[in-house]
């Protein structure tokens, strides 16, 4: 019996982590363009308007992004699903059922923009005082510059 549910969480675990397909929305934004968003203050302060006041974001990943109920501690440096610009906005566009609604219904792709350059802005704020880590060490920021492919 150990050994069943030894291989289900395995199974489990290596779903979970599985590569994710290509963020699925109308006019989706490049990865240049999600950096422009990051660097950008008024971007980021209205992300943060729409974490705490549409988007319900800090329920599950607390008010300041250190992991609360369901959600994942978002201001450390270990990511779940990728911390990559894209990655970040595929996690908010397409979520991860059940635990995480998909906002793309919701939000438009500049609206997610703008809440992926909030999450990045979360990153390193907390320290250890958050939620205990869940992943792996993540690639933090953008794809090489080089990239041309719409998320």
């Amino acid at each position: 019996m150990l050994l069943v549910t030894a291989a289900l969480a395995v199974g489990l675990v290596g779903w979970w982590l599985r590569p994710r397909p290509p963020l699925v929305l109308p006019q989706a934004l490049d990865a240049t363009a999600y950096a422009r968003r990051v660097a950008d203050p008024d971007a980021v302060a209205r992300g943060g308007v729409t974490w705490r006041t549409r988007g319900y974001c800090g329920v599950c990943h607390g008010a300041r992004g250190e992991g609360a109920a369901q959600g994942p501690n978002l201001s450390d440096d270990v990511w779940l699903h990728g911390a990559r610009y894209t990655e970040v906005a595929h996690s908010i566009a397409n979520g991860f059922p059940p635990r995480m609604y998909a906002w793309k219904g919701t939000f438009s792709p500049e609206e997610i923009a703008e809440l992926v350059a909030f999450v990045a802005s979360l990153r390193g704020t907390n320290g250890d005082r958050g939620k205990m880590a869940e992943g792996v060490p993540a690639i933090i920021g953008n794809e090489p510059s080089t990239s041309t492919t719409t998320p």
